[in-house]
């Protein structure tokens, strides 16, 4: 079986690959005419489709501005759901919710991966690898003194 490090080489080179391709693609398009022209049509439809999404939402009122409400409620309510499920696995209990058509759900989680603020790690030597310390007779007597007041 692989290496953690070694598959997440692997991922980071695909997606290298996979991001510079993407570029290629781009510039190609970006090159041909009749592509330059559909991309300002479909701009000026997409202006078009925004404003009658904006006339509609004026129109429902207060009903649209419930949207966020629930949002918000749907949001709270899914992190509350996630910590009670983390909590309840973590103390050896089965996890599972019913919904009203009795189809069972379990949790599903994943694992990904942050980069953090260190821009990299340091190797620190290992005491076999580590140069042996030389200590001159001063700094023995001067630790020693120290020591003794």
């Amino acid at each position: 079986m692989k290496e953690i490090q070694e598959i997440f080489n692997e991922l980071k080179e695909a997606k290298r690959e996979q991001s510079e391709i993407r570029a290629e693609y781009k510039d190609a398009l970006t090159q041909n005419q009749e592509y330059q022209e559909l991309v300002e049509k479909l701009d000026e439809l997409k202006l078009r489709k925004k404003e009658l999404e904006t006339i509609a939402q004026s129109q429902m009122g207060t009903r649209w501005d419930r949207i966020d409400d629930l949002k918000m409620t749907i949001a709270d309510l899914k992190q509350i759901q996630n910590d009670i499920a983390m909590t309840t696995l973590m103390e050896g209990k089965p996890v599972e919710v019913v919904d009203e058509y009795n189809n069972l759900y379990e949790p599903n989680f994943s694992v990904s991966f942050k980069k953090t603020s260190a821009k990299q790690i340091e190797e620190k030597p290992t005491p076999q690898d580590a140069p042996p310390q030389i200590t001159t007779a001063e700094e023995t007597s001067e630790t020693e003194d120290s020591e003794i007041e």
